[in-house]
């Protein structure tokens, strides 16, 4: 059975608003892209951010969210490891306005503290999608159960 409750949807919304507000910005778009990552967490990270109408008709699969899901906490778990040690204030172009470096050194300063916000907002939908896996499935295997990777998940998301 799909699922099509509106939490679900909101919270996806919100994770998608901050992702694109406070990290995938402009100012840092370009170092993230550049990042070692496989294109198939970009797919589905772009996927969760971007809800389609399709799937706001006929709902998530519960493996294809769980998979975006774990997804996201690798993106994440990735930008802590190698982007996060390498940033740093400066090296903005000369061009740019007092403005942009000022905005670009905000969002710089602030991308530990936002990805931990995201994190957090990924753990929240995860224990949501888990609680209503767990309603739907009371007796039998739960879909959380047949993808195993997600046992890591917390470490992704806090490391």
């Amino acid at each position: 059975m799909p699922i099509k409750e509106q939490e679900i949807f909101g919270s996806i919304e919100a994770i998608g608003d901050h992702f694109r507000l406070n990290i995938f910005n402009r100012h840092l778009r370009n170092i993230l892209l550049h990042m070692p990552l496989d294109k198939g967490v970009w797919d589905n990270v772009e996927k969760l951010i971007e809800i389609s109408d399709y799937t706001r008709l006929q709902g998530y699969r519960y493996d294809e969210l769980y998979e975006q899901i774990y997804s996201m906490a690798v993106f994440i778990s990735q930008v802590r490891k190698t982007v996060l040690p390498g940033l740093k204030g400066g090296s903005s172009s000369a061009a740019a306005s007092d403005r942009d470096k000022i905005l670009r050194d905000m969002a710089v300063s602030n991308l530990g503290s936002n990805l931990g916000i995201l994190a957090d907002k990924i753990n929240e939908l995860f224990l949501k999608v888990i609680e209503l896996d767990k309603q739907e499935h009371p007796t039998g295997k739960k879909e959380y159960d047949r993808i195993p990777e997600l046992a890591e998940l917390g470490r992704l998301l806090v490391s």
